[in-house]
């Protein structure tokens, strides 16, 4: 009976409530935040002239915009 209600329900909120439950359920990982110290590095095809390479480019000046010191590594 309870699967017949189940399929009964729309295909988009059965995956709602499947989801939510499983997030709800779920444990929560207990790490410490972030301090901020560290190297921070950007690895991409910064000197290609595809939409790749333009990415990587506006993620690292994007970095650096937000008063961050990427390190960029070009592969």
């Amino acid at each position: 009976m309870i699967r017949r209600i189940w399929t009964l329900l729309p295909r988009k909120l059965r995956r709602e409530a499947l989801f939510g439950a499983m997030a709800a359920l779920a444990p929560r990982i207990d790490r410490p935040e972030p301090d901020g110290q560290g190297v921070l590095a950007v690895a991409g095809y910064f000197s290609a002239a595809t939409g790749l390479g333009a990415a990587t480019r506006r993620l690292a000046a994007g970095l650096r915009e937000a008063g961050l010191a990427p390190h960029e590594a070009d592969l």
